[in-house]
């Protein structure tokens, strides 16, 4: 793809780092590959709603925390969330409390503080949602499901959409 100085188009561009070996389960790898993807950036509705997925994530999962190409279970979730009518879905861990969306860290505001799960609840740390805490903008706290009818605003946030509000629709099933 050949790219212009006149061009307005905003494009997504991923960075992977994979690794290249013997292919036989335990291996180390001995060499690596360097891939970027650029595409055309596809922009996210105006308004973002989310729901509940029924997938729940094991807060013990050492993955949970890194960035690999494994996106099955992100996959998942969103696609049962646009299945649904949604642009995403929240999930929540084994003792019922909230984790991530499947590409967004998710926050509340009650009482006029932002907050966010900490990441041993089992999700990603996000760049947006580290410099939010960096800056003092935003705390940790476990965030139990029944808690969310205290909170007066829900966002989102990761790299592409920054920091958006987005209303939440929990059905009842």
């Amino acid at each position: 793809m050949r790219f212009t100085k006149n061009t307005n188009i905003p494009f997504y561009v991923k960075v992977l780092l994979l690794s290249l070996g013997s292919g036989y389960y335990g291996d180390f790898p001995n060499s690596y590959r360097l891939e970027i993807v650029v595409k055309p950036l596809r922009l996210p509705p105006k308004d973002l709603t989310l729901t509940l997925s029924r997938f729940k994530k094991c807060s013990s999962n050492p993955l949970w925390r890194f960035k690999t190409t494994s996106f099955l279970f992100n996959v998942l979730v969103k696609r049962e969330a646009l299945k649904r009518g949604f642009y995403d879905a929240i999930v929540l861990n084994e003792r019922g409390n909230i984790t991530e969306t499947s590409s967004a860290n998710f926050y509340c505001l009650r009482d006029g503080v932002l907050l966010t799960p900490p990441v041993s609840e089992g999700l990603l740390p996000g760049v947006t949602r580290r410099v939010l805490l960096e800056e003092g903008k935003a705390q940790e706290e476990v965030l139990p499901l029944e808690e969310l009818p205290k909170c007066e605003k829900f966002f989102i946030s990761n790299a592409l959409l920054g920091l958006r509000e987005v209303t939440l629709v929990l059905e009842q099933t």
